[in-house]
């Protein structure tokens, strides 16, 4: 198997780190992003709850947040990225692998993501060594 070039994972790195600074679709300066974006706390909502996690025992904490993530009825990745994009297309589904090509509406024109799951309705979510080459194989074509 041939391994991929390190200066090619440099330059996607570069890419995306480029793509990351621009904030096209960030929200005016003077407007806050969480006021501006269905779905995300404020400043203040995430301190409340930081205090609430760190008050809890842990055996509380284990049953408010660890136990909901491994609960056998939990929706799947698949599910949550089906129900959140606009259209999906290229879904590769291998068990508990799932990726596929989203389009997600920011509002004046959509954008296309790609996305990478583990979809928990299979096996738990758990991968084997061909779901990672698999990964591989669909970020680097």
């Amino acid at each position: 198997m041939s391994q991929l070039p390190t200066d090619i994972d440099d330059h996607l790195f570069s890419i995306t780190e480029d793509l990351v600074q621009d904030m096209s679709l960030a929200p005016q300066s003077g407007v806050g992003l969480a006021a501006s974006t269905k779905g995300l706390l404020s400043s203040d909502q995430i301190d409340q709850q930081l205090a609430f996690l760190n008050d809890l025992d842990v055996d509380s904490y284990v049953d408010y947040c660890v136990s909901p993530a491994s609960a056998p009825n939990r929706i799947s990745a698949r599910q949550v990225i089906e129900q959140i994009a606009s259209s999906v297309s290229d879904p590769v589904v291998q068990g508990p692998y799932y990726s596929a090509v989203i389009e997600l509406d920011f509002g004046a024109e959509p954008r296309q993501i790609g996305v990478i799951a583990q979809d928990r309705s299979a096996r738990n979510g758990v991968w084997l060594p061909e779901h990672h080459l698999q990964a591989t194989r669909d970020v680097y074509g």
